[in-house]
């Protein structure tokens, strides 16, 4: 388990200057502070996940974790009343009782907001969410996805940057500065949901000469016209997303290898009567391998390729209980890389909202392969028993039809077709 807490340990220190940089900006802000209010939440977490198959390299057949979460947020006005600086304090303490990749000592945020009426700077460890479809989150790129966590790369890591965003009643611009890259966290060689090959996070390669200390950048415009949400984005650095390739097929060993990029991202959302229609696309270039890693690779990737995720989420007449809300959500999903994961692939779910104080909600939903014919399954629930406490249930069934050696190098799911499980949380909030 201390391997996990070393490489925490290692990006902390890598953290330090630009810790230091939040303070800067702390000492410099208004000094002539009307009012202060703090606001504090904590929250504690056990985790049980049980999986239905064993595994034929990973010798249990159940996880647990613990996870303790604390968000403050200090707030202060100018001596004219308005709100003039925030800093948020967000850190995660995880310990797992199988993968030490899971078990880690974190922050979500550690960030300072300087607040004008026209617009904000926000310097720090922060979480940005660039979302708009439901199954997959092309555009989504500036925080790295914790792959421990959870197979969906919902989970992200706080990323160090400066972001100044300008912004009024129809439109907002904002520019990034993002320092310190950070690799993604990988499940365990002792983990189920690794697949067939371990990874090697201890060697990761770079295109970068600077490596991990490479300065990225980014930008988004985003309009709000009647109906209409429109964003353009543009980020240029280390790609969040690692291309793994084999180093010694004995080995059965990954290593992770981080290209540099360019992305251009599209979102939009067009809301009319019960209708929400989405669309996220991105254009990406640079995402290939050196010629030297390329040895045992069935070809060359291209250097640059296009996605796509589009569908419509349209609310349905009362089912079974008129008390509740029932939604209908389909997207179809399309990479230019065919033989990629989620290259041809449907995605068809049913959201119900069951209108109680709690905001109690239900996510059943399927991801279909339409080359190979293969599922991804999953219910997700989630119930506030009371004010302070939360209960989630998840379940994830890989369905790929076949045997190793006709699947094992074009699937989307067969290397987790063991690892179907349920997992149990429950989260005290004070």
């Amino acid at each position: 388990m201390l391997k996990g807490f070393k490489k925490t340990a290692k990006v902390n220190r890598s953290l330090r200057l630009f810790t230091g940089l939040l303070l800067c900006g702390l000492a410099i802000s208004n000094t002539h502070a009307a009012k202060f209010q703090l606001e504090k939440r904590q929250s504690i977490g056990l985790e049980f996940k049980q999986f239905a198959h064993s595994s034929p390299s990973i010798d249990h057949n159940q996880d647990g974790s613990l996870i303790w979460q604390g968000n403050y947020r200090l707030s202060w006005q100018n001596d004219r009343g308005q709100l003039a600086n925030e800093l948020t304090i967000a850190p995660i303490i995880r310990y797992n009782s199988q993968d030490h990749e899971r078990s880690k000592v974190d922050f979500k945020s550690l960030s300072w907001t300087k607040i004008e009426p026209n617009w904000e700077l926000r310097t720090g460890i922060r979480t940005i969410s660039w979302r708009t479809t439901e199954a997959v989150n092309l555009v989504d790129i500036i925080n790295q996805a914790d792959a421990s966590a959870n197979i969906d790369d919902e989970d992200k890591l706080g990323q160090a940057m400066v972001n100044w965003v300008w912004l009024n009643d129809h439109f907002s611009f904002e520019l990034l500065a993002l320092p310190f890259f950070r690799e993604r966290i990988f499940p365990g060689d002792d983990a189920r949901l690794r697949g067939v090959y371990s990874i090697d996070t201890d060697r990761p390669e770079y295109a970068s000469k600077a490596e991990n200390k490479r300065l990225d950048a980014a930008m988004r415009f985003v309009l709000l016209l009647d109906q209409w949400e429109i964003a353009i984005s543009h980020f240029s650095g280390t790609s969040r997303e690692p291309i793994l390739f084999l180093t010694d097929p004995q080995l059965a060993e990954l290593r992770p290898f981080y290209p540099v990029i360019e992305q251009t991202g599209l979102q939009i959302e067009y809301a009319t009567d019960n209708w929400l229609w989405k669309l996220e696309a991105i254009t990406r270039n640079g995402f290939t391998l050196p010629s030297q890693f390329l040895s045992g690779l069935p070809s060359a990737m291209p250097s640059r390729y296009s996605a796509a995720v589009a569908g419509f989420e349209v609310s349905l007449p009362p089912l079974f209980n008129p008390d509740y809300d029932y939604s209908l959500l389909t997207e179809y999903l399309w990479d230019q890389r065919r033989g990629e994961a989620l290259a041809n692939d449907l995605f068809i779910g049913l959201r119900i909202g069951f209108n109680d104080l709690q905001g109690s909600e239900l996510l059943l939903g399927s991801i279909i392969d339409l080359d190979r014919q293969e599922y991804l399954t999953f219910i997700e629930h989630s119930y506030r028993n009371n004010s302070n406490g939360k209960i989630d249930l998840t379940v994830r069934l890989f369905d790929a039809p076949g045997n190793a050696s006709s699947r094992a190098l074009e699937t989307d799911f067969f290397e987790l077709h063991n690892d179907d499980y349920i997992a149990l949380s429950y989260t005290q909030y004070f």
